[in-house]
């Protein structure tokens, strides 16, 4: 069945993925006057936050002075501002079990909190944030001492995570931030998965990840099933797998700029990998489309990309049965294969062809991912010299992380 994606459409440059190139914009809430103001020692309005959610109306700010709050948030329908006037360590609202804050019922666009710490949730759903037809911006969040399956969660909602960091969490083996059949943006923030086996599930909707680091390095970093959206200027150490199924057309990943230590897979969906650092192998599946790689490194596998393509004869028709067909489903160019016995893991070589190359890419230190080219580097000027593939400064495409119009020092 065809499920209809609820939230923005995500976008990249070169028409990968259609609409803006630019990144969704989150609510400017920083500049607004505050209508109440919470202290938990006294002399302001209200001692709690939930006594100020009580008495505000829709639309309005509710500044939150440094202190540690023994209670857990329901913004009961009201699209506020949730502030705090010091910094987001002394700031802390700590629950007794249950989820830290919930956002589940209507809450819309506006909604938000910033500056706070999230501790003390334990609940198999959402013991962090639970969010459910509703939307939520999380600004200089710190989400940890949290117990639960899924930690965020977000339910045909829109949540956006701008320098959000999760840590010493436990999640019993589950998903740090599970978004399902709405939209999710991260930007500048710091994912650890603990003990979990996902850092960010995404199902029937829209991701988005820029500028993030993201460290899952037993499971899966992202797994997107049903999603269109990229990930972009941003550091994995884990599996990025986009998944679909048959009679889904739609369903891609778009990874621009950033630094991947595990695989890149996709079965069913569409992948582009372009300006990266592959330290794992990129494999593609039962994929409709041909998967784009390019200006990349790959390294870390014996051998670096493999796949089929599949092919059905009526597209309209879902009873058609779908062939594999043993054909190179890969358009592979302008990308540097270091220390790889096989860049083809089912052919030929890539390597020749296509202004594929191989070699030591001479970076500063692949180890602590630094990976700016030294000097006499064989990336330098060897990407696609296409109109719109230009580097930051005008001139030739670079391969890897620091080439391309979105380098991950800047860009876009």
């Amino acid at each position: 069945m065809i499920l209809s994606l609820l939230a923005c459409a995500i976008s990249v440059p070169l028409s990968d993925v259609g609409g803006s190139a630019n990144a969704p914009r989150g609510v400017n809430h920083q500049n607004t006057v505050a209508d109440w103001l919470v202290d938990c020692n006294g002399g302001a309005d209200f001692e709690s936050i939930g006594e100020a959610i009580d008495a505000a109306e829709p639309g309005q700010t509710i500044d939150v002075r440094p202190c540690t709050y023994a209670e857990n948030i329901d913004f009961g329908g009201k699209s506020l501002t949730l502030r705090s006037t010091g910094d987001s360590s002394d700031t802390v609202i700590e629950a007794r079990g249950g989820s830290v804050v919930r956002v589940a019922s209507g809450e819309s666009d506006g909604t938000a909190m910033i500056g706070f710490t999230l501790s003390g949730g334990n609940a198999s759903d959402g013991a962090a944030v639970y969010i459910d037809f509703a939307s939520l911006s999380l600004q200089d969040v710190l989400i940890t001492d949290n117990e639960g399956t899924y930690l965020v969660e977000s339910v045909s909602g829109d949540l956006e995570l701008d320098d959000v960091t999760f840590a010493g969490n436990s999640l019993r083996g589950g998903v740090l931030v599970y978004s399902d059949r709405g939209g999710l943006v991260a930007k500048d923030s710091t994912f650890a998965c603990d003990n979990g086996s996902y850092i960010v599930y995404s199902g029937h909707g829209s991701a988005y990840i820029d500028d993030s680091s993201l460290s899952c390095s037993a499971g899966y970093a992202q797994y997107w099933e049903h999603t269109v959206g990229q990930v972009r200027r941003s550091v994995v150490d884990g599996t990025l797998l986009v998944e679909s199924e048959l009679d889904h057309y739609d369903d891609k990943m778009v990874v621009e700029n950033s630094i991947v230590h595990g695989d890149v897979s996709a079965n069913y969906g569409s992948l582009v990998v372009r300006n990266s650092v592959i330290d794992g192998r990129v494999t593609a599946t039962n994929t409709y489309t041909s998967t784009v790689l390019e200006g990349n490194v790959f390294t870390g596998a014996t051998c670096a990309i493999t796949g089929a393509l599949i092919v059905i004869a009526d597209t309209a028709d879902t009873a058609d049965t779908a062939a594999t067909l043993p054909v190179d489903p890969f358009t592979v160019r302008n990308n540097l294969f270091w220390d790889v016995t096989r860049p083809n893991c089912t052919g030929d070589t890539y390597v020749g062809i296509d202004a594929n190359i191989a070699g030591d890419p001479l970076f500063a230190d692949f180890d602590a991912d630094d990976m700016h080219p030294g000097a006499g580097s064989p990336v330098i000027d060897a990407g696609p010299e296409d109109t719109g593939y230009a580097d930051v400064d005008g001139s030739r495409n670079d391969i890897g992380v620091y080439g391309g119009h979105g380098s991950m020092d800047g860009g876009w």
